[in-house]
């Protein structure tokens, strides 16, 4: 039982009280906080003061700390996990501010200023018994707040991780199955929808755009854009692997067409003098590391597509199916597209852009067994580099 002085009673049966344990504590909507050590429960004198810094696991951490000082020598949970997973996020898949929207619609709510009450929902960042998205009071401010002191920056796409361990667990690879896809072309990045979308409106947008390192054309293009849906470019440009990478997030909603027909295209950017071919949207180990990959929401829904993109140096980027995912056997199945070559070149990369895994396939069988036991658990990139082009997935290695 909560009581109203911020006490918890609790009752715990323990085969051994001469065990230590360790004591989490978890709330609807607050970053879970954890004893500073484990505690033996036969010989210690409750109640236990979570309030006290010193008190708190990893609470030495900077500039991550595992609570918020609310008065002084007064410490208490840090608010915004909405979806209650261990992060803190503000833009991307399994964000924070997303729900908050997605809830407001579901329960009658009008638009972006509605406002729901009298609900027990997780929604409610400030528990104030009001989801608000915008406005006074509203309940997407403070993630975009708290992530801000927490990982010491202002980038949009920034994620907190709980320090309790064992918390957050690797999610499975994103399928991009939804009806918008995102495609760059003649000087303009443009979404197109497979499906009728009715009275949207698209609350988050992110992607990398890449181009080769040292091409200053390419990199003078992608500085100079025009934008109407509140896109800005989130830190500086990041080298990586011979590929410059920079990262574009939505600040605000953009109001889609109120009847956007299959086929039809929204324009996103447009860029003066842009090198035909040279800039691609990027969909690779940086993108994944650094929450950089392509998402779209429409109010608060994931509605991610496919990446529609060439590149000039190393042909069409195409999405490979790969099965099971995650993998748990320690084998990966790879279906080969049947315009593929009768050989690929097969790699494996981490999520930091180590290769691990680089051989040559006959692609008959139409299907590639690809051992990775000795891959270590995590989140990894294949690519079957042919003769005209580069297919590539994400998968899930668990244990």
């Amino acid at each position: 039982l909560l009581y109203e002085d911020g006490s918890v009673v609790a009752n715990f049966v323990l085969a051994d009280q001469s065990t230590p344990y360790y004591i989490v504590v978890y709330q609807r909507n607050h970053m879970p906080v954890m004893t500073a050590t484990a505690i033996t429960f036969e010989s210690f004198t409750f109640p236990y003061d979570f309030t006290v810094l010193a008190n708190l696991y990893e609470n030495a951490s900077t500039p991550n700390t595992p609570a918020w000082l609310l008065e002084t020598d007064v410490w208490g949970m840090i608010a915004g996990d909405v979806t209650a997973n261990g992060l803190l996020q503000y833009s991307g898949p399994g964000n924070d501010r997303g729900p908050i929207i997605a809830k407001i619609m579901a329960n009658g709510g009008s638009g972006i200023g509605s406002t729901i009450s009298s609900g027990y929902w997780f929604e409610d960042v400030n528990m104030d018994n009001s989801v608000i998205y915008s406005g006074g009071s509203n309940d997407r401010a403070p993630i975009i707040a708290n992530l801000n002191i927490l990982t010491g920056n202002a980038l949009l796409n920034s994620i907190y991780e709980s320090l309790v361990p064992g918390i957050y667990t690797a999610k499975s690879a994103p399928v991009n199955d939804g009806p918008i896809n995102l495609e760059l072309n003649d000087g303009q990045l443009v979404l197109t929808t497979n499906d009728l979308i009715s009275n949207g409106v698209m609350d988050n947008i992110q992607f990398t755009l890449a181009w080769n390192s040292g091409d200053d054309e390419a990199s003078r293009a992608v500085a100079n854009f025009a934008s109407d849906c509140g896109l800005l470019p989130q830190g500086g440009i990041f080298e990586v692997n011979g590929e410059s990478h920079q990262v574009f997030v939505s600040i605000n909603f953009t109001e889609l067409p109120q009847e956007w027909v299959a086929g039809q295209s929204v324009t996103l950017m447009s860029f003066n003098n842009m090198p035909e071919g040279r800039v691609w949207i990027a969909d690779n180990y940086f993108t994944e590391e650094n929450n950089a990959m392509y998402y779209v929401s429409v109010w608060g829904e994931d509605f991610t597509g496919k990446i529609k993109a060439t590149n000039e140096n190393t042909g069409s980027y195409q999405n490979l199916r790969v099965y099971p995912n995650p993998v748990n056997n320690g084998t990966l199945n790879v279906e080969i597209p049947s315009e593929t070559g009768s050989q690929v070149h097969v790699k494996i990369i981490d999520m930091r852009g180590n290769l691990q895994y680089d051989q040559k396939q006959n692609t008959e069988s139409g299907v590639l067994q690809i051992n990775v036991s000795q891959l270590k658990a995590g989140a990894y990139m294949i690519l079957l580099v042919g003769e005209k082009e580069l297919q590539q997935a994400r998968f899930i290695i668990t244990r």
